[in-house]
């Protein structure tokens, strides 16, 4: 069924007002009132484009998800293979150089609300399905080339984004708590340092890989 136009632009503005509700108020202030005033429109408009706030709040981390697979597909539409670590390196920070406070306050919001487990479940079902694909064509063009020691890279691939998916919420987590407890930077850097070493020894590579690609990385090197 064709939508009118402006119907897109309309969708993604209310889903663009749901997504700054919850990075600046979290998720207990997500109301349709509040959305319909964020995105300055009527009752009506609302129930339009969302038969529900549950049908809203799907559509706002579906929107995430796609975020983070384009990311993804652009850090592996560079040169191969000198890109192929890229996605592992991306999600193991627990921010990037653009991300903003609000997308900060957005990442914990959305990973640790309880009232979001079942939503953020199927954001993570749906995020490992569409990421395995790519990063097993990377880990293939990676065992092929010598630069890693695989057998199976699709395997490898769907064990990896499971657990960078895992690694990249908790160190979110500790790295937004650090404020309030003062030990969390050492667990955050714990479970990077972990988490670089699963990865280097799953694929291959010579001890202190990753973690020097990932240092010069972070540090704009």
């Amino acid at each position: 069924m064709a939508h009118q136009p402006g119907y897109e632009e309309k969708h993604g503005a209310i889903i663009g007002a749901a997504l700054r509700i919850l990075a600046d108020q979290g998720y207990e202030a997500l109301t349709v009132d509040e959305v319909m005033a964020r995105a300055q429109i009527s009752k009506g408009t609302f129930y339009h484009y969302f038969p529900s706030k549950h049908a809203l709040v799907e559509a706002a981390l579906l929107a995430v998800s796609d975020s983070i697979v384009n990311g993804v597909a652009a850090d592996l539409g560079g040169d191969i293979p000198e890109r192929l670590l890229e996605p592992f390196l991306d999600l193991a920070r627990p921010q990037n150089d653009t991300d903003t406070p609000a997308d900060r306050r957005l990442a914990h919001v959305l990973l640790w609300t309880p009232s979001l487990e079942a939503f953020r479940t199927r954001m993570f079902g749906i995020l490992a399905q569409r990421l395995t694909p790519p990063v097993t064509d990377a880990l293939s063009e990676g065992a092929r080339t010598g630069r890693f020691q695989l057998t199976d890279p699709a395997a490898t691939a769907e064990l990896l984004v499971l657990l960078t998916l895992s690694t990249r919420a908790r160190v979110i987590a500790l790295a937004r708590d650090s404020e309030a407890e003062p030990g969390q930077p050492a667990a955050a850097a714990r479970s990077t340092n972990a988490y670089l070493t699963i990865v280097e020894r799953t694929l291959g590579l010579p001890p202190g890989t990753f973690r020097r690609e990932y240092d010069a990385t972070a540090s704009g090197a």
